[in-house]
């Protein structure tokens, strides 16, 4: 399975990727325009795209909604270290596929991509 992560943060990008890494095949971008561009490559679409809210040249809610936009069908994942009540009901709203808060680590996160990853196969085999 294909993951895009959208962090601008060095550290939290190595984190994810080594978190990650040895089950997905992880492609990280530092910015929006950077993820937008992957989410162009033909035949290399991800399965699932991971982004911080706030990155260089887009900030908060915002990004969810262009990413929305720009990959319809593909579920989004938002991690950040913000979340607060209001955030997590504007998030659900804008639709995002999971909110996942930086704070709590990756073993919740990892076990959303391995439950994602298994309905993927089991639509494969039923296509």
């Amino acid at each position: 399975m294909r993951i895009l992560v959208l962090e601008d943060d060095p550290k939290d990008a190595l984190a994810l990727r080594r978190e990650l890494a040895d089950r997905f095949d992880v492609v990280l971008a530092s910015t929006l325009a950077e993820g937008l561009v992957q989410l162009t490559f033909p035949g290399q679409a991800p399965d699932v795209v991971i982004s911080d809210l706030d990155l260089p040249d887009s900030k908060g809610p915002r990004t969810l909604e262009i990413l929305r936009d720009a990959a319809p069908g593909i579920p989004i994942v938002v991690s950040t270290g913000h979340l607060t009540a209001g955030a997590r009901r504007q998030l659900d709203i804008l639709g995002a596929a999971h909110l996942h808060d930086k704070n709590d680590g990756f073993q919740i996160l990892r076990a959303l991509l391995q439950h994602t990853e298994s309905f993927h196969q089991t639509m494969a085999i039923h296509k």
